[in-house]
């Protein structure tokens, strides 16, 4: 049962920025595809369209400005890369973190600093970013200033010349969970978090049936609270990603029976659910994914333009997803699986974890990872688009697709490598400079042509 609450009418906080971590952050291309003629599950994705990528080659590398290796990435209407990240160490005297924003050449546009971690999210629509952070203690950027005792969420929308547009702060009567968000076409953006209590008053003082509740929340262009939805779970609900997609919002996550985190981080089973929802947040369907003994994990969704969505996760066992079954015996397996518009589930398979997904245009996957880039085809043949050096890449924490054909991929390298044949470009402030020599890593940004 989806429970609601309409408030357009709520008092704002104009607040500021971000930090955490999440491995994944899973983007999807632009491009068209055609909607499935028939929803009965398959065991193997629909035919694809359109000559498959062959090859990769990286346009240019950079270290960006803060060179914290934590980085956020989504694509802006114009091609150019919206980049945010945080620091790990825990050096109140400096800033935190983050955000810039590079043009599809590699040219830097504008860059802003302050405050706020941890780093959630970020997501983009035409000249328009925003960022989620989970922030307790000091917020101070651009002028906004604030200090919270308990873990909050903290929404900023960014204009095309990196100003803030609008910030809005959500508190609960607990901690805060701030895992997601996705910018809507309408100028405004959604944001999934977790309530573990709800405040007094404001947006968020809704019931809460769980211990821990996925609740929506819809800002409009201006940033007023539109509307809010609640996930009624009796146990313990975590989300995985929400989506906006042509064919309405989508949002996923994992359930547990027990009423607690602790109980919830020891539990044996688990089962992950995908949702959606019309614009107006009207509950439309809602499937389970899962539900044997052991568990299934979702971790994130991708858009399928045209079509439906990838849900990405872990499964433990012998489950169904779907009415596909799949195996991955005592040891714990990464899984993929499309569903249409109406949630049937068209095919599922086991794989290997990547660090980064994109759904192609011609109906596949593509997957980057510190070894490299490779394509998936329908049938789940794979093809190495492009190698990089063993050692050199030690983590891929962001990436993002541009329709143009090309993938933005950050993390750090290590020092003296370069990606595929392409060195970084020189620090630019003496500040990092000193920094980074006494480092092994550094942070880079990198455009990747597809072929």
């Amino acid at each position: 049962m989806l429970r609601t609450l309409n408030d357009a009418s709520s008092p704002r906080f104009f607040g500021w920025l971000c930090a955490s971590t999440s491995l994944a952050l899973l983007l999807a291309s632009g491009a068209a595809f055609a909607v499935p003629a028939a929803s009965a599950p398959a065991a193997s994705p629909p035919a694809a369209s359109g000559a498959p990528y062959t090859r990769a080659t990286v346009e240019w590398l950079l270290e960006p400005v803060d060179n914290t290796g934590s980085y956020r990435l989504a694509t802006l209407g114009d091609g150019s890369v919206f980049v945010a990240g945080h620091n790990q160490a825990n050096v109140p005297s400096r800033d935190d973190l983050f955000a810039e924003r590079i043009s599809a050449d590699g040219a830097r546009r504008w860059y802003v600093s302050g405050t706020a971690k941890h780093l959630r999210a970020v997501s983009a629509r035409d000249e328009h970013a925003f960022v989620l952070s989970e922030v307790i203690g000091k917020v101070d950027l651009l002028g906004l200033r604030a200090h919270t005792k308990d873990t909050v969420a903290v929404l900023a929308k960014l204009d095309r010349t990196g100003a803030l547009s609008w910030g809005h702060v959500h508190a609960s009567g607990s901690f805060t969970r701030a895992p997601s968000l996705a910018a809507t076409p309408d100028g405004g953006v959604v944001v999934a978090l977790e309530l573990f209590a709800p405040p007094k008053a404001g947006p968020l003082a809704i019931p809460l049936a769980g211990s821990s509740d996925v609740v929506l929340v819809k800002h409009d262009t201006a940033g007023a609270v539109a509307w809010v939805r609640a996930f009624d779970w009796p146990g313990y609900d975590t989300a995985a990603g929400v989506v906006a997609h042509e064919a309405g919002l989508w949002v996923a996550g994992t359930r547990w029976k027990t009423p607690s985190t602790e109980l919830a981080a020891r539990a044996e089973a688990c089962h992950g659910w995908v949702a959606r929802l019309d614009e107006g947040g009207a509950p439309e369907w809602s499937v389970e994914l899962g539900g044997g003994p052991g568990r299934v994990e979702l971790g994130e969704l991708v858009p399928i333009p045209g079509r439906g969505v990838l849900a990405l996760g872990t499964i433990e066992r012998r489950h169904r997803i779907g009415a596909i079954e799949l195996d991955a015996g005592s040891s714990q397996r990464s899984f993929v699986a499309e569903l249409d518009r109406s949630g049937a589930v068209l095919w599922a398979r086991l794989g290997e974890r990547a660090h980064c997904t994109v759904a192609s245009a011609q109906g596949g996957l593509l997957q980057a990872s510190p070894t490299g880039l490779r394509s998936i085809d329908a049938r789940g043949a794979s093809t190495e688009l492009v190698r990089f050096d063993a050692g050199a890449v030690l983590s891929l924490t962001g990436c993002a697709f541009d329709p143009s054909g090309a993938v933005y991929l950050g993390g750090t390298l290590a020092r003296g490598s370069s990606l595929a044949g392409v060195a970084p470009s020189a620090p630019r402030t003496q500040r990092w400079k000193e920094r980074w020599a006494q480092t092994s890593e550094v942070g880079f940004v990198a455009r990747v042509a597809l072929h």
